[in-house]
């Protein structure tokens, strides 16, 4: 059945040329004449009619190239090399390469790892008796920086004369725990014992008026 738009010469019981794609008229083709030389269209690059023919029939063409592609436009679907950017029938170029935008290459990101929040202490002053509430000290803070923290009159209670202006005592944070020592030159940094506390050879307890220095065995 010979097709009105192309006139590919399609099988009897076709209903769409497959040249083309358009729907054959059964009508019109018995009122067309035969033709006793049909025209093979051929363009390079591409297949011929008669392969096209066949390639209908078996799904291999006699001679193809390497790869096919198919025309992108549906009024004309026609088959041709996929090396080809314009297509030879309808001179409409080939459908653009998919190209895919933002993507981002796995192996170009380099993972962030979140180091853990530097640890933080705080101090809470004790009010003295007969001071006002307003004149009282705020709660202090102090953030563990991979070195100690070194506390004295400044960062503890300005203009109190019993602190050194120095260095008063120094905050530690080791193996996950706080750690306190004395600095001062007249030792004068002490530890209420509210709850257990670990003990080493060497320290001073003041309990009441008097200081004890510790020791684990007899001969220290």
């Amino acid at each position: 059945m010979r097709c009105n738009n192309c006139g590919f010469d399609n099988a009897s019981d076709a209903t769409h040329c497959i040249k083309c794609n358009m729907q054959l008229d059964k009508t019109a083709a018995v009122k067309q004449a035969p033709v006793a030389h049909q025209h093979e269209a051929s363009y390079a690059g591409t297949i011929s009619d008669s392969q096209l023919a066949k390639l209908s029939a078996t799904g291999q063409p006699d001679t193809a190239p390497s790869s096919l592609t198919q025309c992108p436009y549906s009024d004309c679907g026609y088959p041709y090399s996929s090396e080809l950017k314009v297509c030879p029938r309808c001179q409409r170029p080939a459908a653009p390469a998919r190209s895919f935008t933002g993507t981002i290459d796995p192996y170009r990101i380099k993972p962030t790892v979140e180091s853990p929040a530097p640890p933080v202490c705080y101090l809470l002053p004790v009010s003295k008796e007969g001071e006002p509430a307003e004149a009282a000290p705020k709660k202090l803070s102090f953030t563990y920086e991979q070195s100690s923290i070194q506390l004295n009159r400044d960062n503890l209670d300005p203009g109190n004369p019993s602190i050194t202006g120095k260095v008063q005592a120094e905050l530690t944070f080791e193996d996950g725990a706080w750690r306190l020592k004395d600095r001062s030159e007249l030792q004068t940094t002490f530890l209420l014992a509210s709850d257990p506390t670990p003990l080493a050879d060497g320290d001073i307890l003041l309990i009441g008026d008097r200081k004890f220095i510790f020791s684990s065995t007899p001969d220290q």
